[in-house]
């Protein structure tokens, strides 16, 4: 099993950024590019369990990370 990172801004297809082998892993790399991408100072991060993924909030009104667990 493996952890695909995606990010979606306003309403275009989700671009995916990375596969990882935790979930931890990519939680991880998602801070990363939020702390070093992001325009804005994120405060929190939400996470919100949807059908199949899950989907990140951080503050950000436009924008989510979302992570998709993929059976091999």
């Amino acid at each position: 099993m493996t952890f695909e990172l995606y990010f979606q801004i306003n309403d275009n297809e989700p671009e995916l950024q990375s596969v990882f082998d935790t979930k931890a892993e990519a939680e991880k790399h998602m801070q990363r590019l939020i702390d070093s991408k992001s325009r804005i100072k994120s405060w929190y991060i939400r996470e919100i369990q949807h059908d199949g993924y899950l989907l990140y909030d951080y503050g950000a009104h436009n924008a989510f990370y979302m992570i998709k667990e993929v059976e091999e």
